[in-house]
């Protein structure tokens, strides 16, 4: 990560776990989500590290990914 620009990001992690999780709630029946509803908060842990990791590394490729992972699993149509 940038210095400390973004360590707010690392210190906020599970606040950021929250929100997310919360807007994927909001939004289930507006998506065609290929998990249970119980499976969110995981789905948002994976997000948010993912987000981090590219925060750290700027790793187009692996934000890609995740991406490509969320939209198979119907979240973002």
């Amino acid at each position: 990560m940038s210095g400390s620009r973004f360590a707010t990001l690392r210190e906020r992690r599970d606040e950021l776990v929250e929100v997310l999780g919360a807007a994927l709630s909001t939004n289930v029946f507006a998506n065609r989500f290929m998990f249970h509803p119980e499976e969110l908060p995981t789905v948002a842990r994976e997000a948010t590290d993912s987000f981090l990791a590219f925060v750290d590394s700027e790793d187009g490729d692996a934000a890609r990914a995740l991406g490509d992972s969320l939209e198979r699993r119907g979240i973002g149509d």
